[in-house]
């Protein structure tokens, strides 16, 4: 699209959303070999307690950026367009797990078609840049590959993707659907991982270490590898205490312990 017509509906659309804002003189500000980032920035330095609502033109920047890489990626014309060759050439590559393979390109048309783009509207500058930099799936290399609402989507298919045939899509848009209206989230290493290979869903674990030093560094080494997926893990000791009946006796060398 040309430069200044794009330059020209962009600015029009958000004079229609925030009126209260001067975007006329924002827009002007503007120069030809500014990337989406940039306006971003730009737009976060107009914000203040009196205009908060800047932090939401900064992110429509920063989303048409996020389109743009994702168009130029995937190869498309249109974000938030198919989506079925999205989960097929993911998995393909190793980036999906293939347990998505369970819904038929049926089921992801149906999919694609209950995704809604203009809850995207919904973030804030913070949340959107945290999510796409700490949560979309992207190549191995970083090239971005997947944009908000399909990070929802692909969360609900993984959590759906053991309920009966029957009824897993209507499981899947109704996950999706308090998602995308952010009237629910899920855990750190579900929003990250959920749908992605090898992913780890779960946020927090306990492990028994038991008084033996080969149990001692297992459980080392599980701490590493649930930490490493974004889990947190517990140590209970109450085995190797309760093993020892000549564990120290706090009152009789408090001054000793003190120390060491």
């Amino acid at each position: 699209m040309n430069q200044t017509l794009d330059k020209k509906s962009i600015e029009e659309a958000l004079e229609a959303e925030f009126s209260q804002l001067n975007i006329e003189k924002w827009v002007q500000k503007w120069k030809d070999t500014d990337t989406w980032d940039t306006r971003a920035l730009s737009a976060l330095n107009e914000l203040d307690m009196d205009q908060p609502e800047w932090t939401y033109v900064a992110a429509r920047c920063y989303l048409k950026g996020l389109y743009e890489q994702v168009q130029q990626s995937r190869k498309i014309d249109k974000e938030y367009t198919q989506f079925p060759a999205l989960i097929q050439e993911l998995i393909e590559q190793g980036i999906y797990d293939e347990r998505l393979k369970a819904y038929s390109n049926d089921e992801l048309q149906l999919l694609e078609e209950a995704m809604q783009p203009n809850e995207d509207e919904r973030f804030t500058y913070i949340g959107i840049k945290t999510l796409a930099d700490r949560y979309l799936a992207r190549h191995f290399d970083g090239t971005l590959l997947e944009l908000p609402q399909e990070r929802w989507m692909v969360i609900s298919m993984m959590l759906m993707v053991h309920e009966p045939v029957e009824k897993r899509v209507e499981l899947v848009k109704e996950s999706y659907w308090a998602l995308s209206h952010l009237y629910m989230t899920v855990a750190t290493p579900t929003l990250a991982n959920a749908g992605k290979k090898g992913g780890q869903l779960s946020s927090c674990f306990i492990d028994t270490v038991e008084d033996d030093l080969r149990s001692i560094f297992d459980s080392c080494t599980d701490a590493a590898t649930v930490s490493k997926n974004g889990g947190g893990l517990v140590f209970t000791l109450v085995r190797s205490v309760q093993k020892d009946q000549a564990f120290v006796d706090l009152k009789v060398y408090p001054q000793e312990l003190s120390h060491g």
